[in-house]
């Protein structure tokens, strides 16, 4: 299981590429990301859905199942987190 993974690697892509050196053959990784509808200038930092999906099904890997848990929280939970990666809010 993985949270927020492309943060680390800076692309879904690069994350896939090194999440399958830790993953058997047929075994399956959870990931729990966010991403944003359409590219927006507010939120250039978080790709797109559609480009997180190929991201993580660019090796040839299927995505079994997407539960999108859009909710009116999202911005306020992206503006905290910006906030405490910059050593403000906590």
């Amino acid at each position: 299981m993985w949270v927020a993974a492309p943060t680390i690697w800076k692309s879904t892509k690069e994350t896939i590429n090194n999440l399958r050196k830790c993953v058997k053959n047929q075994g399956i990784t959870i990931i729990g990301d966010a991403y944003t509808y359409k590219s927006t200038k507010k939120y250039a930092d978080y790709p797109t859905l559609e480009e997180t999906n190929k991201g993580y099904s660019f090796y040839g890997d299927k995505i079994l199942e997407i539960k999108d848990y859009k909710n009116k929280l999202w911005k306020k939970d992206y503006v905290k987190n910006h906030l405490l990666k910059q050593g403000g809010v906590k």
